[in-house]
């Protein structure tokens, strides 16, 4: 067990040493404790972080596959399941991305040149209102607040304009079923990359002493601390 670092909070004040910037104005430097193993830290979570990036979608990549090769044989919505390595466990799920995410143009047309079926959502229904510019014109709003009839204020306004329908286009159910009746595996993978989300968490049989022990004995942590000590020269 690694020991605790202890802080004397009654030491005396940390020295003061002038230093000169790049611009010659004089500038403070102060003795900070534990700043050295903060940093050490901060840096390590860093390249850890980037190697967990890759891990995960290494991992994303096969539960994928397997989701993908389910919904292929049995064209029906794939299960989330339970992924096994060793004594640790993981929650794999599928699911259609968000409603509030737009497809984009080129997702479409890869979509309807497959004939996989999406939805439009309308976020505003396309429709007609009156012109806020012409309403401006106080001669013209009160001969609207005659209903409208024919008035010769009226002649030759803009008073009606189109707002144009907002939509976003999503996936829905039918989407991920139609991808299913896709039998290239390579091509149906590709589709449900851009319409689906894939996620793996709520490990268990795992606890943070374990974990670290892993992470060290791990042949990508090695090239971690290899690649540090390259970078200290």
């Amino acid at each position: 067990m690694a020991k605790n670092t202890v802080i004397d909070l009654f030491a005396a004040s940390a020295p003061i040493i002038a230093a000169k910037s790049a611009s010659n104005k004089e500038k403070v430097t102060v003795a900070l404790n534990d700043l050295e193993m903060l940093a050490s830290i901060k840096v390590v979570i860093q390249s850890i972080s980037s190697l967990a990036e890759e891990i995960e979608s290494n991992v994303k990549f096969q539960v994928r596959d397997h989701f993908v090769k389910e919904l292929i044989e049995t064209e029906r919505r794939p299960e989330s399941f339970i992924g096994l390595e060793g004594d640790i466990e993981a929650s794999c799920t599928l699911a259609r991305k968000a409603s509030s995410y737009d497809l984009g143009d080129e997702t479409i047309a890869l979509l309807e040149a497959n004939k996989i079926s999406y939805e439009n959502k309308y976020e505003v229904e396309e429709r007609f209102v009156f012109n806020p510019e012409a309403l401006k014109d106080e001669k013209i709003a009160k001969a609207l607040n005659e209903m409208i009839q024919k008035h010769p204020d009226l002649k030759d306004k803009n008073i009606v304009v189109r707002q144009p329908a907002i939509i976003k286009r999503v996936p829905t159910d039918n989407t991920i079923l139609d991808i299913g009746k896709i039998k290239d595996v390579e091509l149906a993978t590709m589709l449900l990359k851009v319409v689906t989300n894939v996620s793996v968490g709520k490990f268990q049989g795992l606890d943070t002493q374990t974990a670290l022990q892993n992470l060290i004995k791990s042949p990508a942590f090695k090239d971690i601390k290899k690649a540090l000590k390259a970078s200290q020269g």
